[in-house]
């Protein structure tokens, strides 16, 4: 069982926000996996984003990484609520029990078979829900991504800065010590 703990988590953050390229690159990368995570049903998501993140000239990191919004425990919840949604902007909401028991065989086994024998109505309404979570997530995603990283970066560049400094001194009192024993000329 993968164990999460803080550890962790400030190690993929770190590896993250190190990589290459300006904030608005990573950004853009996270919030296109972000968009196409819950636009596109789960297991065809990577054949659609690392094309696109070549096209968009986005993070291929990020992107990839912004696609496990929807992962094996969180479909449970969003994919549910994306029907529901959906279903909601048709004006024929469908209940939760009804859209559960649908999706139960999508998610065991994710393919266009399982996708086309739940019907048409909530295939239409799972993207329709989809597309709007996606068009409201990407942006949020894409601004959250580029504060951390450029947060990070500033971060980085103050304890830089700061060590850069204690070098300084360091050299200074021993130039300074040398002087005073002589070891130098003035």
């Amino acid at each position: 069982m993968i164990r999460i703990n803080k550890s962790r988590i400030l190690y993929y953050y770190i590896k993250f926000a190190r990589e290459k390229g300006t904030p608005d690159y990573i950004a853009r990368g996270w919030s296109l996996g972000v968009l196409i995570g819950l636009a596109i049903p789960f297991g065809f998501q990577l054949f659609i984003v690392i094309p696109l993140s070549f096209l968009l000239k986005a993070s291929r990191i990020g992107s990839v990484a912004g696609t496990f919004i929807t992962n094996n425990f969180t479909i449970i919840v969003i994919y549910p609520f994306q029907v529901w949604l959906g279903s909601c902007i048709f004006g024929n909401p469908i209940s939760y029990a009804a859209v559960k028991g649908d999706l139960k065989q999508f998610v065991a086994e994710p393919s266009f078979k399982a996708l086309a024998t739940m019907g048409g109505e909530i295939v239409a309404s799972f993207f329709m829900g989809g597309f709007l979570l996606a068009v409201i997530a990407a942006p949020i995603a894409y601004f959250g991504v580029r504060a951390l990283v450029i947060r990070h970066r500033n971060r980085a560049e103050v304890r830089r800065w700061k060590r850069l400094d204690a070098l300084l001194k360091e050299a200074e009192a021993s130039v300074d010590e040398n002087i005073k024993e002589g070891k130098i000329g003035k």
